[in-house]
């Protein structure tokens, strides 16, 4: 079974750097991305896919979610691959234009709210690690909804 659905991906990405002065301070980055796309469930796992315009180029995104496990595949303009399972150390990579960017990922909170018929939300914390310096800590909060049939016969007026 597949349905179209309305996606909206989430994310907040928070880091210490230091200011001018040399003092340590927070930063942080907040994307929202809006699409339609499809959601299906085959063996036990569901899978969204959807694709966005950027400034870089067209990008699509593949999430899978099995229990315990979230991976999520992006392809086109930016490549990377993410996968999450709450209490385990692994490794991602992010492809940029100056070549491919190794890091260690641990996660810490994969949760998964459904109802009878719909995959609703899925919502994970993990932290990136780039060598022994830099520490990157992320929320991912993926939201699905149906999408509303368009009204058959026109509009009245």
């Amino acid at each position: 079974m597949t349905r179209k659905v309305n996606i909206e991906v989430a994310g907040v990405q928070t880091w210490y750097g230091t200011d001018e002065a040399g003092e340590r301070v927070r930063e942080q980055e907040e994307t929202i991305t809006v699409a339609v796309g499809t959601w299906s469930v085959r063996d036990g796992r569901d899978f969204l896919l959807y694709d966005e315009e950027t400034a870089d180029g067209p990008i699509r995104t593949l999430i899978k979610l099995s229990p315990g496990r979230l991976e999520v595949e992006r392809s086109g303009a930016v490549r990377s691959r993410l996968e999450l399972t709450p209490g385990k150390t692994g490794e991602t990579w992010y492809e940029t234009p100056a070549g491919r960017l190794g890091l260690k990922i641990r996660t810490s909170i994969l949760n998964v709210a459904r109802d009878d018929d719909c995959l609703r939300t899925v919502c994970a914390e993990y932290e990136l690690v780039w060598g022994d310096e830099m520490s990157v800590f992320c929320r991912l909060e993926v939201r699905v909804s149906e999408v509303m049939p368009e009204p058959k016969g026109g509009s009245s007026g």
